[in-house]
């Protein structure tokens, strides 16, 4: 379990550095620079849902297409994590404002999909590891033992 919370902290260190470059560039106003040992961190107080919608928007595929929306959760997810560790909180605002937007991405997202203008899955997909222990305990029995000797 501990893998996984590493893991997900990389994932969104990695989307907040990218999201801090694209508010620096773009709208500073956002930004505090030197805070806690980091470079710069998020100014909440400031930061617009309009503002967050554009940083992520502007991370795009190397072909220049649009990022699949998983992408787009995994950005918010590290805007809460950062906020966590500024300990302070999302205004309700900027909350129901993004969930708006990304219940409208995730729409767009599905419609592309079934109409066959953007591929189902990228690469193969790692099985959860709820399903790795169910198929042990399929193959292995109820009680334990191996089944089919």
């Amino acid at each position: 379990m501990l893998y996984f919370v590493v893991i997900s902290k990389q994932a969104y260190m990695r989307k907040l550095k990218k999201l801090k470059g694209y508010l620096k560039e773009e709208n500073s106003a956002c930004i505090i620079e030197g805070v806690g040992g980091d470079p710069y961190t998020i100014d909440f107080t400031k930061l617009s849902a309009t503002n967050f919608k554009r940083a992520v928007l502007h991370d795009r595929n190397p072909d220049g297409t649009r990022k699949k929306f998983g992408v787009y959760t995994i950005y918010r997810s590290a805007l809460n994590f950062q906020a966590t560790l500024q300990d302070t909180a999302l205004s309700s605002q900027f909350k129901k404002k993004t969930s708006k937007w990304l219940t409208g991405a995730k729409k767009l997202d599905a419609a592309a999909r079934q109409a066959g203008k953007a591929k189902a899955q990228v690469g193969k997909r790692p099985m959860p590891v709820s399903l790795h222990e169910e198929l042990l305990a399929l193959m292995q029995g109820r009680d334990g033992t191996k089944q089919g000797k």
